[in-house]
């Protein structure tokens, strides 16, 4: 192994230059899921290869879960590798809950106040407030949360909010006797053991099609095969810093080609999204079998691959890594969780308003309308509640260490 030393290898640029790009890996997932939820929207005028690239947007899920395990993880990795405690649980816990509920609580009220989410009976009232209906009402399924479908992958992020301090004070116990570049390589093993785990879950739920199947989509252990890469790049990130995996085989044949030729991420991110592409889709996403699992094995690739060359290429080495980190980019990120939020029932709205029939939309008319106005009113509520819900958050925990 590698000696620790105090300059940054060279292998990474530095971390304010690296990081900015995964705001337009937010941006661009973003866009991809209005492509996905407009492309089934239109599902009777789409065919050949618009329907099957636009089709697969749906691999934007597996970029934001990567992408927030990545960034969640990291500065917990870097304390385990550091030898110093997690940080308090609690903390953690109430800035991720206050980054998610007031805006979640805005748009929600906004949208019932225009009619585009409909909320029949005090069941649903709670069921929709507290994110709790995915557990009840399976994704993918008719509702009285129609509108609001699409949370269900933020039930899922509360999960791993929960999960991971959990996981940080149980890897801390484990390291006490190694020396540092060991710790560092049983981090990444754990992290292997999650996604294997992961993807024995998801095949249960593919090639046995057990009763529960539907409900399981919304559960984070199938979800593991996403959420384990995005934990081990990481790991990965924080022990490179610290030059303690310069020569292990995930550095030379894994992230560090990625790192410093991001033209093969960029390719093998496009290579996975055709090969999902590829695959007989069903018509409907309730349908769920054995493609579905080599689907979402293409979904994390694509997720791991843009992720890790947008977090580890410096920007004056590609384009697209300069462009992913623009202004612009930065501040679309910042409006990503009201747009994911309210996008889905605005869509249904501009549908009623443009008189497409079910299934009959024209896609690209109906993302024309309906990203502008998702946007506005994302940027609405983040300016008005978030944005200070931030700023009060800094003020509490301004000694707990920041996360994103």
């Amino acid at each position: 192994m590698t000696a620790t030393g105090s300059a940054t290898p060279p292998i990474l640029a530095q971390p304010t230059q690296r990081l900015a790009a995964l705001d337009g890996v937010r941006v661009v997932a973003m866009f991809m899921i209005l492509m996905v939820h407009a492309e089934f929207s239109s599902r009777a005028n789409t065919s050949g290869v618009v329907q099957a690239i636009a089709g697969r947007g749906d691999a934007a899920v597996a970029v934001f879960f990567l992408l927030s395990a990545f960034l969640l993880w990291r500065p917990m990795a870097t304390r385990l590798l550091d030898g110093r405690s997690p940080a308090p649980a609690a903390s953690f816990l109430a800035r991720r809950l206050l980054r998610i509920y007031p805006a979640y609580w805005a748009i929600l009220g906004v949208l019932v106040v225009i009619d585009a989410v409909e909320l029949n009976s005090a069941r649903d009232l709670l069921l929709a407030a507290t994110l709790t209906f995915p557990f009840f009402d399976p994704p993918f399924t008719n509702s009285n949360f129609v509108g609001l479908g699409q949370t269900w992958a933020i039930a899922l992020l509360l999960q791993s909010y929960a999960a991971l301090p959990l996981l940080a004070r149980l890897l801390r116990r484990f390291g006490h006797r190694d020396s540092r570049e060991e710790y560092a390589q049983r981090l990444l093993r754990w992290c292997g053991a999650m996604t294997l785990f992961g993807l024995a879950s998801r095949s249960v739920v593919s090639f046995g099609s057990p009763s529960w199947e539907l409900h399981a989509v919304a559960w984070l252990p199938i979800w593991l095969d996403v959420v384990g890469p995005g934990l081990a790049l990481a790991t990965w990130s924080a022990a490179t810093e610290r030059g303690l995996l310069g020569d292990h085989p995930i550095t030379r044949f894994m992230f560090g080609p990625m790192a410093r030729r991001p033209v093969l991420g960029w390719l093998t991110a496009g290579a996975a999204y055709l090969f999902a592409a590829w695959l007989d889709a069903p018509e409907r996403p309730d349908l769920i079998g054995a493609e579905y699992s080599f689907r979402n094995i293409a979904f994390a690739v694509v997720a791991l691959a843009v992720v890790a060359t947008a977090a580890h290429s410096a920007p004056e080495t590609h384009l697209l890594t300069r462009v992913l980190g623009t202004t612009p980019m930065q501040w679309l990120s910042r409006l990503s969780l009201g747009f994911f939020i309210g996008h889905l029932a605005i869509m249904g709205k501009v549908e009623s308003w443009l008189g497409y029939e079910p299934f009959r939309s024209e896609m690209l008319p109906l993302m024309a309308v309906t990203a502008p106005l998702a946007l506005a009113l994302a940027a609405a509520v983040y300016y008005a509640v978030e944005l200070p819900v931030a700023r009060r958050i800094t003020t509490l925990f301004r000694s707990s260490p920041s996360g994103s």
